[in-house]
Formats: C-alpha cells, structure tokens, sequence
C-alpha cells in the first residue's frame, strides 16, 4: 500500500488547547491538594502520638511496671516517653512548623499506664494545625488504658 504524502502530529491549535486544559485543571485542584496535604500532616502527627501512646502502653505490660508518658510546654508540642529500664523517647512535633502542637489542659501532662496497661487517669491530646479551618484530632485515654482518635471540627 502506499502512504499519502502529507503531515501528521498535533496542530498547534490542538496543542494550546490540550495545555490551556491542564492548566485550569491544575489551577482549581491545587488550593484542595494543598489542603489535604496540611490535613495529611496533622493526622500523622496524632497518629504519631497514638503510637507512641500504645507503645508505651504495651512496654507497661511487657516490663510489669509503670511507664509514663509525658507532654510537656503546650505551645512546642514535646512529648517523652519514660520507660522502666530508663530508655526515653522524644516525640517533638514542633519540628513541623506548621502544626500547633499538641494541645493539653494542664502543663506537663502526664498519662501513666500501669503494669496492667490500665491508665491512671483519663486524658486527652489536641493536635491542631495553625490553619483554623482544618480539622483536629483528638487522642483520648480512658481509665482502662483504651487510647483512640477522634476527628473534631477544631481544637477546643
């Protein structure tokens, strides 16, 4: 068979259109991607919080001792961990500069989990991000040493 002489490819008609089309496209998802990367960061840091508050739950019951967690100075968001064999473990969410840190009635805070991985009192950890409109979770511990996170519409 022969082929027609002729052009093929793109037109730089079709070409503009094709990028003017990902560029609005771009422009209306970015502010909601932007969003939900802030969003993404301040569930991890609870999430973060959750976890070590497990981990020093379980170490409670593993080394059949008292294991407190300790959050001191709000406004920085530092969190250490000290175990009964005299390990210690720092969670600093000011190290993200865009959260508020962790949020806590009472400076330092402490949660203690007994060598039964019960907690001695119930309490609660904000994690807020400087965005006021963005949500903010929650890590509660009951008495009974359960520990979840809750979603809240903003930091009380």
């Amino acid at each position: 068979m022969r082929r027609k002489l002729g052009y093929s490819g793109f037109t730089y008609v079709e070409l503009i259109i094709t990028v003017s089309i990902i560029a609005l496209t771009l422009a209306f998802s970015g502010p909601s991607l932007e969003r939900f990367a802030k969003q993404s960061k301040t569930k991890a840091a609870a999430r973060e919080i959750y976890g070590r508050l497990q981990q020093a739950r379980m170490t409670a019951i593993k080394e059949n001792a008292s294991v407190p967690a300790v959050f001191t100075n709000a406004g920085s968001g530092v969190m250490t961990i000290s175990y009964a064999t005299g390990g210690t473990q720092v969670l600093n969410l000011s190290a993200e500069s865009h959260l508020r840190g962790a949020f806590i009635s009472s400076n330092p805070l402490t949660i203690t989990f007994g060598s039964n991985g019960t907690a001695y009192a119930s309490r609660t950890v904000e994690v807020c991000h400087s965005d006021g409109d963005l949500k903010a979770y929650a890590i509660v511990v009951n008495n009974g040493g359960g520990i979840r996170i809750e979603r809240r519409d903003q930091c009380t």
